[in-house]
């Protein structure tokens, strides 16, 4: 088992991180407070966290940590993380022609992490996929519409 020295430069405090644990979770363990806990993901750029090399996992973020506009600020971030460690976000696009299961794919048209033409890609390289775009949305329509979206998942999943 690895164990990684993290640095939360804002504080200048360091800690240890093992590669058992996520960041943030080593971050909370130790009692440090330099990024929100609601976030587990780590690489977005949106918490300000940076991974300067090693792979990692991302999972889901909370609307109650990050704000609308921590989240603009914290795309210039993204775009950084994505160039200094492309094999984060894989192309599999190529791929998309061999998934044969219906699919529902759900967009944010004002997601600026993600534009909605890689949604549309999507569908049309999926054999039985469906889109629903949300408007006044951004990145997670699971949160910002939480009630349509689960009864949409549901609906799908039931039929």
């Amino acid at each position: 088992m690895a164990v990684f020295e993290v640095t939360i430069e804002e504080t200048g405090e360091v800690y240890r991180c093992s590669s058992e644990e996520s960041l943030l979770c080593g971050m909370e363990r130790l009692g440090k407070r330099g990024i929100p806990v609601g976030c587990r993901c780590g690489g977005c750029g949106v918490c300000k966290v940076r991974i300067g090399q090693g792979d990692y996992q991302k999972r889901v973020m909370s609307r109650e940590h990050i704000s609308l506009e921590e989240e603009a600020a914290g795309l210039e971030n993204f775009v950084k993380s994505a160039a200094a460690n492309p094999k984060q976000f894989p192309d599999y696009g190529h791929r998309l022609g061999e998934i044969a299961a219906p699919a529902l794919i759900i967009w944010g048209r004002n997601d600026r992490f993600v534009p909605m033409d890689v949604g549309l890609r999507l569908v049309w390289g999926m054999q039985n996929a469906e889109l629903h775009i949300f408007y006044r949305c951004g990145h997670w329509a699971q949160w910002e519409h939480a009630d349509k979206f689960n009864r949409m998942v549901l609906d799908f999943l039931t039929h």
